[in-house]
């Protein structure tokens, strides 16, 4: 029985950085194509609760 992996990254990117849809849509087949599946995404405005240490990015993703 295999076990998931996570991939959890994030990123500040400078201001008036073109979106990141583009790249979303790109790799979107590339993950699921290897069984992966895109769990959370989001921007610094969405409200994102740290549980430790700190986050200082402004764009981040979840994927399994």
């Amino acid at each position: 029985m295999s076990k998931p992996a996570f991939l959890i990254s994030s990123a500040t990117l400078p201001q008036g950085h073109p979106s990141m849809m583009e790249y979303a849509k790109a790799a979107g087949p590339i993950f699921k194509a290897h069984g992966a599946e895109f769990l959370v995404a989001g921007i610094a405005e969405q409200s994102l609760e740290v549980l430790e240490g700190s986050l200082e990015s402004n764009f981040s993703v979840a994927v399994e």
